[in-house]
């Protein structure tokens, strides 16, 4: 969370403790005194927001979350993932025996969609005028879990053309499983960082989808799709946000 603190050429002295998301600062060097010297100061509770700052949002155009968005029946079989940007794309499935499940606890204790090594996937069929936005460089941060090396794609997009849903050379673009890693959902998942570029106005967009009968066997957590090279800045705040709620470790 964020704490507001007077910091002061000579130094600022604070006894600082966490209780019931409650932080409580008392200031020990009251202004003129020594750094050394104990001030009576009176203590200052400050709630303290402990959750993940969000990613930013400028040039933003997808990001799902398995906390959120979430549609599913029953069986935890998922129909619909809504993207928490602003947009409000949706990706969806309307076929039951394609579904992937939702995992309450996933990827390091956080939900997750779980795609068997079947044909699961959830889809952006159409885009319309959006999928302009999609054209032209890429920058994507996905958090998932890792099979073998191969031609697994996770997610796949196509231009916008008749039957070009999944990736077209120079057109579209995959992200594919770069193990190898174990396939234990309780294992830390991977966080990819990755710079793409598609040609033309995006068509279409898959995420967990088969590949010449080899499907992706394993958990997707978080998904954000930027526009454009995201400035270093930018990207280390997304990566601090993934890094700090999924307890990952920097690539």
């Amino acid at each position: 969370g964020r704490l507001t603190l007077q910091a002061r050429v000579c130094g600022s002295v604070y006894l600082t403790t966490l209780a019931g998301g409650t932080v409580t600062l008392v200031h020990l060097d009251a202004e003129g005194a020594t750094y050394t010297r104990v001030a009576d100061g009176k203590p200052v509770a400050t709630p303290a927001d402990l959750s993940p700052h969000r990613p930013p949002a400028e040039g933003q155009l997808l990001w799902l979350a398995a906390d959120t968005g979430v549609t599913k029946g029953a069986d935890g079989k998922v129909s619909a993932w809504k993207s928490a940007g602003a947009a409000g794309l949706v990706m969806v499935q309307a076929d039951a025996k394609k579904r992937p499940n939702l995992v309450a606890a996933a990827c390091n204790g956080k939900p997750a969609l779980h795609f068997a090594n079947v044909e699961q996937l959830l889809s952006l069929a159409s885009l319309d005028k959006a999928g302009k936005d999609f054209a032209g460089p890429l920058t994507l941060f996905l958090v998932a879990t890792t099979i073998e090396k191969g031609d697994v794609r996770i997610l796949s997009a196509g231009a916008a053309v008749p039957n070009a849903v999944d990736y077209i050379d120079g057109k579209g673009f995959k992200i594919t499983a770069d193990g190898p890693a174990p396939k234990d959902p309780k294992r830390p998942a991977v966080l990819k960082v990755k710079t793409v570029s598609i040609e033309k106005a995006l068509g279409g967009l898959n995420l967990g989808n088969t590949w010449n009968g080899a499907g992706y066997d394993g958990y997707v957590g978080e998904l954000l799709i930027y526009r454009g090279h995201l400035p270093a800045t930018e990207a280390t705040l997304v990566q601090d946000y993934l890094n700090q709620k999924y307890r990952l470790t920097a690539p």
